[in-house]
């Protein structure tokens, strides 16, 4: 009976906290960016249904005057009622999706400095002090950097020599990441599979294959060159993106 009573209070509390989250979520529903063609900025990154030469156009249309917004929700950080919702839900699974707004709103703010590309790089200096700071997800911000334009492929390659292992693994998902819009980057890959770290290069061979995009020739070339490495995981990974590639 106890149990019971138990359950009953912690489903109550779960529905209270959840109806609250959402009213302060509609709350701040409000920071939606500026506007182009009768649409949000947030609205631009968020329609699931949206082209992606659309969404391209829109975020370019909304531009540099974008920015703030998406400086905010990098800047986003999860409320405690929005942490107890999501606590509380994991324990007893009332609700049907998993909500992290703090997630969402990052992501969010990458989707739109990938549009505009080197129309944020202004912003370069600020992208860099925050990829150099060790209290935010710095994997975020090197993605970001490598598709700002050449300054930011510049601070992330730079300081390749001096990097640890983690943060070499992260630049080569990055610099992977942003070769998929911009080909030419594909030469700052090639130099991340030389890398004396078996890790790093296995990194970047894992993500040359399942990041979404085209295997182009350049592609599979550095695939091809990777099925020799001398590493077991780094030539088994090859080996896999290129079985895939052909089964395409």
């Amino acid at each position: 009976m106890k149990r019971l009573l138990h359950t009953r209070f912690a489903v109550a509390v779960t529905l209270f906290l959840a109806a609250g989250a959402i009213v302060w979520l509609g709350l701040r529903s409000g920071n939606e960016g500026p506007s182009f063609e009768g649409r949000t900025l947030r609205a631009w990154l968020e329609d699931p249904e949206l082209p992606a030469v659309e969404l391209r156009r829109g975020v370019r249309a909304i531009g540099t005057n974008g920015i703030p917004m998406l400086k905010q929700w990098l800047d986003y950080e999860e409320t405690w009622l929005e942490r107890q919702v999501r606590r509380l839900n994991s324990r007893q699974h009332l609700l049907a999706f998993d909500h992290s707004p703090t997630m969402d709103a990052h992501l969010r703010a990458m989707r739109g400095f990938f549009e505009l590309e080197e129309l944020a790089a202004g912003e370069l200096d600020w992208l860099k002090s925050r990829w150099r700071a060790r209290d935010h997800n710095r994997l975020f911000y090197a993605q970001m950097l490598a598709v700002v334009g050449d300054g930011g492929v510049a601070v992330l390659t730079n300081a390749l020599p001096e990097m640890p292992v983690q943060d070499r693994k992260d630049v080569a998902t990055a610099l992977v990441f942003a070769s998929k819009r911009k080909p030419e980057l594909m030469r700052e890959v090639r130099r991340l599979l030389r890398d004396p770290s078996r890790e790093v290069r296995g990194a970047a061979v894992f993500h040359l294959w399942s990041t979404p995009g085209d295997l182009t020739p350049e592609v599979i070339a550095a695939l091809q060159d990777a099925a020799l490495d001398p590493a077991d995981n780094v030539r088994e990974s090859a080996v896999e993106g290129l079985r895939r590639q052909t089964a395409q």
